[in-house]
């Protein structure tokens, strides 16, 4: 069993939400928590049994910051 759980944040209406990356462990976890992101409640939950969490990077965000540092600019 693979106890790290990789996670990406976004913000939304001013709510930090948490992703799953993984597609398998994102539709397990969506099944048991009844939720598309989880809460920091079902975090500190999974912590306690066991699970690690990553934060990881949106890559794509990086790439266009680094491509288009003025994205504005082009509209």
């Amino acid at each position: 069993m693979n106890s790290l759980i990789k996670v990406k944040t976004r913000e939304a209406y001013g709510n930090t939400l948490i992703d799953i990356v993984d597609p398998i462990q994102r539709d397990a976890l969506q099944s048991l928590t009844g939720n598309k992101t989880l809460t920091k409640w079902n975090v500190q939950d999974l912590k306690t049994l066991g699970f690690t969490f990553e934060l990881v990077q949106k890559d794509y965000e990086f790439i266009e910051s680094a491509i288009f540092p003025n994205a504005s600019d082009l509209a």
